[in-house]
Protein backbone atom coordinates (compact mmCIF):
# COMPACT_ATOMS: atom_id res chain seq x y z
CA UNK A 1 0.00 0.00 0.00
CA UNK A 2 1.24 3.43 -0.92
CA UNK A 3 -0.02 6.48 0.79
CA UNK A 4 0.73 9.77 0.03
CA UNK A 5 0.75 12.20 3.05
CA UNK A 6 -2.02 14.60 2.23
CA UNK A 7 -4.50 11.37 1.69
CA UNK A 8 -3.00 10.15 5.20
CA UNK A 9 -4.29 13.65 6.40
CA UNK A 10 -7.20 12.90 4.95
CA UNK A 11 -8.01 9.75 6.45
CA UNK A 12 -6.80 10.40 9.83
CA UNK A 13 -8.69 13.40 9.85
CA UNK A 14 -12.18 11.69 8.65
CA UNK A 15 -11.64 8.98 11.52
CA UNK A 16 -11.62 11.42 14.01
CA UNK A 17 -14.93 13.03 12.24
CA UNK A 18 -12.91 16.71 12.18
CA UNK A 19 -12.97 19.32 9.54
CA UNK A 20 -9.72 20.60 8.01
CA UNK A 21 -10.30 24.43 10.07
CA UNK A 22 -10.65 21.89 13.33
CA UNK A 23 -7.46 20.58 12.63
CA UNK A 24 -5.92 23.95 12.16
CA UNK A 25 -7.17 25.17 15.48
CA UNK A 26 -6.29 21.79 17.46
CA UNK A 27 -2.26 22.45 15.87
CA UNK A 28 -2.33 25.88 17.30
CA UNK A 29 -3.15 27.48 14.11
CA UNK A 30 0.49 27.40 12.99
CA UNK A 31 -0.60 24.93 10.39
CA UNK A 32 -3.51 27.05 8.08
CA UNK A 33 -6.89 25.24 6.92
CA UNK A 34 -5.52 26.35 3.59
CA UNK A 35 -2.02 24.71 3.88
CA UNK A 36 -3.98 21.19 5.23
CA UNK A 37 -6.35 21.55 2.12
CA UNK A 38 -3.19 22.00 -0.28
CA UNK A 39 -1.54 18.53 1.09
CA UNK A 40 -4.63 17.01 0.59
CA UNK A 41 -5.16 17.94 -2.63
CA UNK A 42 -1.53 17.16 -3.45
CA UNK A 43 -0.83 20.54 -4.35
CA UNK A 44 2.12 20.66 -1.40
CA UNK A 45 4.14 17.37 -1.39
CA UNK A 46 6.54 17.71 0.32
CA UNK A 47 5.64 18.52 4.27
CA UNK A 48 7.90 20.24 6.45
CA UNK A 49 9.04 17.92 9.77
CA UNK A 50 8.01 20.50 11.38
CA UNK A 51 5.09 20.59 9.76
CA UNK A 52 4.56 16.46 10.18
CA UNK A 53 4.68 16.57 13.51
CA UNK A 54 2.73 19.18 14.20
CA UNK A 55 0.11 17.43 12.14
CA UNK A 56 0.55 14.31 13.94
CA UNK A 57 -0.11 15.72 17.20
CA UNK A 58 -2.55 17.55 16.48
CA UNK A 59 -4.63 14.73 15.68
CA UNK A 60 -3.46 12.67 18.77
CA UNK A 61 -0.97 10.33 17.00
CA UNK A 62 2.96 9.86 17.88
CA UNK A 63 5.64 10.36 15.02
CA UNK A 64 6.53 6.34 15.46
CA UNK A 65 2.47 5.50 14.80
CA UNK A 66 3.18 7.20 11.50
CA UNK A 67 3.45 4.99 8.75
CA UNK A 68 6.40 5.74 7.25
CA UNK A 69 7.55 2.78 4.95
CA UNK A 70 3.72 3.19 3.31
CA UNK A 71 4.08 6.82 2.02
CA UNK A 72 5.20 8.46 -0.89
CA UNK A 73 6.42 12.04 -0.80
CA UNK A 74 8.15 13.49 -3.75
CA UNK A 75 10.77 16.33 -4.00
CA UNK A 76 12.44 16.98 -7.53
CA UNK A 77 15.20 18.71 -7.42
CA UNK A 78 16.69 20.13 -10.89
CA UNK A 79 20.24 19.38 -11.62
CA UNK A 80 22.53 21.07 -14.33
CA UNK A 81 21.11 20.81 -17.48
CA UNK A 82 18.27 19.05 -19.22
CA UNK A 83 15.66 17.38 -17.52
CA UNK A 84 18.24 15.50 -15.51
CA UNK A 85 16.52 15.31 -11.91
CA UNK A 86 17.67 14.31 -8.44
CA UNK A 87 15.24 13.06 -5.68
CA UNK A 88 16.00 14.40 -2.51
CA UNK A 89 16.09 11.61 0.17
CA UNK A 90 14.31 13.29 3.44
CA UNK A 91 15.21 12.99 7.30
CA UNK A 92 11.51 11.30 7.05
CA UNK A 93 12.94 8.56 5.10
CA UNK A 94 16.21 7.84 6.71
CA UNK A 95 14.34 5.02 9.66
CA UNK A 96 13.48 2.82 6.88
CA UNK A 97 17.13 2.21 6.29
CA UNK A 98 19.22 -0.35 7.81
CA UNK A 99 22.34 2.17 8.43
CA UNK A 100 24.29 5.35 7.22
CA UNK A 101 27.67 6.26 7.15
CA UNK A 102 28.57 9.56 7.70
CA UNK A 103 31.24 12.10 6.77
CA UNK A 104 33.85 11.51 9.87
CA UNK A 105 34.37 7.55 8.82
CA UNK A 106 31.37 6.70 11.16
CA UNK A 107 28.80 3.86 10.45
CA UNK A 108 25.28 3.51 12.55
CA UNK A 109 23.05 0.54 12.39
CA UNK A 110 19.53 2.56 12.33
CA UNK A 111 16.72 1.38 14.68
CA UNK A 112 13.61 2.98 13.62
CA UNK A 113 14.41 6.68 14.53
CA UNK A 114 17.90 6.07 16.98
CA UNK A 115 21.40 4.80 15.50
CA UNK A 116 23.82 2.87 17.07
CA UNK A 117 27.52 3.37 16.46
CA UNK A 118 29.25 -0.03 15.40
CA UNK A 119 32.45 0.37 16.83
CA UNK A 120 31.48 2.43 20.12
CA UNK A 121 28.00 1.66 20.55
CA UNK A 122 27.08 5.50 21.02
CA UNK A 123 23.77 6.13 19.97
CA UNK A 124 22.08 8.99 17.89
CA UNK A 125 18.60 10.44 16.94
CA UNK A 126 18.32 10.37 13.29
CA UNK A 127 17.68 13.76 13.60
CA UNK A 128 21.69 14.27 14.73
CA UNK A 129 22.81 11.65 12.17
CA UNK A 130 20.94 13.29 9.26
CA UNK A 131 22.96 16.17 8.45
CA UNK A 132 26.39 14.13 8.96
CA UNK A 133 25.27 11.25 6.89
CA UNK A 134 26.82 10.76 3.57
CA UNK A 135 25.54 7.35 2.36
CA UNK A 136 22.49 5.65 3.12
CA UNK A 137 22.21 1.75 2.81
CA UNK A 138 19.17 -0.66 3.06
CA UNK A 139 19.06 -4.49 2.12
CA UNK A 140 22.71 -3.76 0.80
CA UNK A 141 22.01 -1.42 -1.19
CA UNK A 142 23.37 2.34 -1.86
CA UNK A 143 20.00 4.34 -0.98
CA UNK A 144 21.54 8.03 -1.12
CA UNK A 145 24.56 9.57 -1.16
CA UNK A 146 25.87 13.14 -0.65
CA UNK A 147 29.10 14.60 -1.53
CA UNK A 148 29.90 17.31 1.03
CA UNK A 149 27.44 18.42 3.98
CA UNK A 150 26.35 21.21 2.05
CA UNK A 151 24.27 19.33 -0.33
CA UNK A 152 21.59 17.93 -0.02
CA UNK A 153 21.53 14.27 0.06
CA UNK A 154 19.72 12.35 -3.19
CA UNK A 155 18.50 9.07 -3.73
CA UNK A 156 21.24 7.07 -6.11
CA UNK A 157 19.49 6.60 -9.22
CA UNK A 158 20.52 2.97 -9.32
CA UNK A 159 20.82 1.37 -6.16
CA UNK A 160 24.30 0.00 -5.99
CA UNK A 161 25.52 -3.29 -4.07
CA UNK A 162 27.79 -3.05 -1.22
CA UNK A 163 30.09 -4.70 1.10
CA UNK A 164 28.85 -5.01 4.32
CA UNK A 165 31.97 -5.30 6.50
Amino acid sequence: MSLNFGGWIREQREKQGISQIQLAELAGNEISQSAISQYEREEIKEPSLKNIIMIASALNISIAEIPWSDMVFTLEKKMGRGNLKKKKFGLYELPTADSVKTFEGKVYELKGFIGIENDTGEIKHVTDLYYQTRTVVSNSKVLAKRKNKSEDLLKVEHERKVKIR
